[in-house]
């Protein structure tokens, strides 16, 4: 028994050993395992990876400018257009704006209607453009090119992107000549508009001389060209998607007198014969636009629209024929107001001039701020010598309106009734709303005659010198002011002008007679 109790004593030990061999062991095995770890960086913490801060790999998001600064930048890009006929007779003008670093302009077709020539102001300097690059007649599109010198253009960013319903846009152009103007508004709508196909709808308002104007997102890129409104809608503008644009391709050397031209292959893409009539009616082609308005009659007889460009395509040629067309225009559509004013027109090539009175006042019964009625009413009664009654209509048409033509003709109204102060009143106010306007120059200076204002009237001449250098009309007044402010040599100078200018004998001839009459009194004083 003892034997066997020492027998089990050693096996117990023996166990005993060996289990506190296996955990030295292992206590081993933990201690070299943490001693490796410890030489390798600590983990991350938990919210780092929750935010996930890796770098981005990902392109910037660009930053969006405030809008005073977005504007002060896009500005050095928007240009001023001015158009002349071959005479040099301002025309019209318009929006556009460089979109490369070649000096490429885009703006709308129509700014160029009739042109021969056209201006660019551009940052304070003026670009003369007399050639085109391309156009789209449908979309309404003109590429031009300005300046053949290396210049550092800068072109606005183009929108790779369809714009949103509801997203806001800029638009930044010239309306009625006012530069830089700025509008906001949003994207109220895309739709699809015959011929222009997809255009955007916006809220920011397009007046006359903000055709071409770049509409601009945000982030100043641009994702329209300003095109067109209705008139008959409340704020109903639209843009053309840029988009559009970039199929425009270059082709040099093209007069501009071509630019708003349209060949056989752009008449196919029209589908009525009335649309083919408007396009080549758009593009002065008075002689072709006719027989596709013959053909629309034929086929839509009450067509009142088909009459109406009809007659003022056959003025040019057959006066009697084109009176006829304006009035069948009036008997299907008795509201139509300009085939009233185009028949007025009509009668007064024809020297018809109670009959021309009788349709701008049916005109003016329908709207009563008709512009063009107005002015060419009150024109007519001048033309009569009823002063007063030119006055009367032509206060009505200042009062609503503010155009320069309506005040000049005010003032020679005034001036024929020796009302002075306010002839000269009237015409500042027709050289304050468009300072290229020469005729008021005249008007005004003859006015400061008149009263005697002699150093007014210099000033006045200098200043319309430097917008018609060779005008005689000018050259004639600035002699007869330099006479009444008794400085003989300044007259004899504007003589001597008036004596190399074409055209100008009976004013050379006036001046000369002013001049000796001048001498002959200070002979015998």
């Amino acid at each position: 028994m003892q034997f066997q109790r020492k027998s089990y004593e050693k096996r117990r030990k023996r166990i005993g050993t060996i289990i506190i061999s296996i955990i030295f062991v292992i206590i081993l095995v933990y201690w070299f395992i943490n001693k490796s770890n410890s030489k390798k960086k600590e983990p991350e913490p938990l919210y780092e990876k929750k935010l996930n801060l890796k770098p981005n790999t990902s392109k910037p998001i660009k930053k969006i400018l405030n809008l005073p600064d977005m504007i002060k930048e896009v500005q050095k890009s928007i240009a001023l257009i001015s158009t002349f006929d071959k005479n040099g007779n301002a025309l019209g003008q318009g929006t556009g704006f460089i979109i490369n670093s070649k000096g490429y302009v885009v703006s709308n077709l129509h700014v160029f209607r009739g042109a021969e020539k056209a201006q660019i102001k551009l940052n304070h300097k003026v670009y003369s453009v007399d050639q085109f690059l391309d156009k789209d007649n449908k979309n309404d599109l003109a590429l031009l090119k300005i300046g053949n010198k290396k210049t550092d253009w800068k072109p606005l960013k183009i929108s790779n992107k369809i714009p949103s319903v509801g997203e806001k846009v800029i638009v930044i152009g010239n309306p009625l000549g006012l530069e830089y103007t700025v509008s906001d508004g949003i994207v109220s709508a895309k739709r699809e508009i015959k011929p222009f196909g997809k255009v955007i709808q916006i809220t920011s308002p397009i007046s006359p001389g903000s055709s071409g104007s770049p509409v601009l997102n945000v982030r100043g890129e641009v994702i329209g060209v300003a095109t067109f409104q209705m008139i008959k809608g409340q704020n109903l503008n639209f843009a053309i998607p840029i988009s559009k644009v970039k199929k425009l391709i270059s082709d040099k050397n093209k007069k501009l007198a071509r630019l708003y031209s349209i060949n056989d292959e752009e008449l196919k893409t029209f589908n009525t014969n009335f649309n083919k009539g408007l396009a080549l009616f758009e593009t002065k082609d008075y002689e072709n636009a006719i027989k596709y308005f013959k053909e629309e009659i034929k086929d839509n007889p009450q067509n009142a629209k088909a009459y109406f460009y009809l007659g003022v395509c056959l003025r040019k040629n057959h006066l009697t024929d084109s009176i006829e067309q304006l009035k069948q225009a009036i008997y299907l559509d008795t509201e139509y107001i300009e085939a009233y004013y185009e028949l007025g027109v009509t009668y007064i090539i024809l020297n018809m001039q109670k009959e021309s009175i009788d349709s701008f006042k049916k005109a003016l019964s329908i709207d009563p701020n008709h512009e063009n009625s107005l002015i060419k009413l009150g024109a007519t009664y001048i033309y009569l010598q009823r002063y007063k009654s030119a006055i009367k209509i032509l206060e009505h048409a200042t009062d609503y309106l503010n155009n320069a033509k309506a005040y000049y003709l005010l003032g020679i109204s005034y001036a024929s009734l020796s009302k002075n102060r306010k002839a000269i009143f009237a015409f500042k106010n027709a050289i304050e709303l468009d300072q290229d306007y020469i005729e008021p120059y005249l008007g005004l200076a003859t006015s400061y005659i008149v009263v005697q204002n002699w150093n007014r009237g210099i000033s006045l001449m200098n200043k319309a010198i430097l917008i018609e250098p060779d005008n005689p009309n000018i050259h004639f007044l600035l002699g007869i002011l330099h006479l009444g402010n008794e400085d003989i040599q300044s007259a004899e100078l504007e003589l001597k002008i008036l004596q190399k200018i074409k055209n100008s004998y009976k004013l050379k001839n006036k001046l000369s007679s002013a001049i000796n009459k001048y001498k002959y009194q200070k002979r015998y004083q």
